[in-house]
C-alpha cells in the first residue's frame, strides 16, 4: 500500500522520489527473473535495499535468503550535514578512519538498512570502528542490542555519493 504521506499532500519532489525508488526495485526484480529467477517460487529467499535522491534511485535485489543482509544508501554529492546533526550520529574516535560527513551518513545509513532489526536501531547506533579510506572500505558496529557487525564501501558515481554495506556477524 501506499505509505500515508502520500496522501497529506506531500511535496512533489518526495512523491517523484518515492515512484522512481519503487520502479528502480520493479527494473531490479525484472533483472531477477530475466537472469531465470522464479520469483514467486523464490520469493521467501527474495531480499532487497533501495535508496533516492533528487530524482535518482538505487536499487538492489537478489534471491539469497535469510542470511543475506545489505542495504544501500544514496546522497547527491555536496549535500550539507549540519552541525547539529552531525554531532547526532558522529563519533571522534572515527575520524582517524573517515572524515567526510557524508559519507558517515550514506555508511551509516547503509548499515541501518542491513540490520535485520534496524526497526530497533537509529544511525546513531552505528560506529565506524576501522577502515581502509584508499581502497573505501569500512568495519561498521552497532552498539545497540546485540552487537552486530557490517562491512561496507563508500564511493562516486554521477554526481552522488553511496555506500553498500553488509552484515558480517549472525
Amino acid at each position: 500500500g501506499e505509505p500515508s504521506f502520500l496522501k497529506k499532500g506531500a511535496a512533489e519532489a518526495r512523491i517523484r522520489d518515492w515512484e522512481i525508488s519503487r520502479s528502480a526495485l520493479v527494473e531490479a526484480f525484472i533483472a531477477l527473473r530475466e537472469s531465470g529467477i522464479d520469483l514467486e517460487r523464490e520469493r521467501e529467499r527474495l531480499r532487497t535495499s533501495f535508496a533516492h535522491s533528487d530524482g535518482v534511485a538505487v536499487a538492489i535485489a537478489v534471491a539469497a535468503g535469510k542470511t543475506a543482509e545489505f542495504g544501500v544508501d544514496l546522497e547527491r554529492e555536496g549535500r550539507a550535514i549540519s552541525d547539529s546533526a552531525f554531532s547526532r550520529f558522529y563519533r571522534p574516535e572515527e575520524g582517524e578512519f573517515l572524515r567526510a560527513r557524508l559519507d558517515h551518513w550514506v555508511l551509516k545509513e547503509a548499515c541501518y538498512k542491513a540490520h535485520p532489526r534496524s526497526g530497533e536501531t537509529v544511525v546513531a547506533d552505528y560506529v565506524v570502528t576501522d577502515g581502509d579510506p584508499e581502497k573505501h572500505d569500512f568495519k561498521v558496529l552497532c552498539t545497540k542490542g546485540a552487537p552486530e557487525k557490517f562491512r561496507g564501501i563508500v564511493g562516486s558515481v554521477d554526481g552522488f555519493r553511496y555506500a553498500l554495506a553488509t552484515r558480517v556477524s549472525v
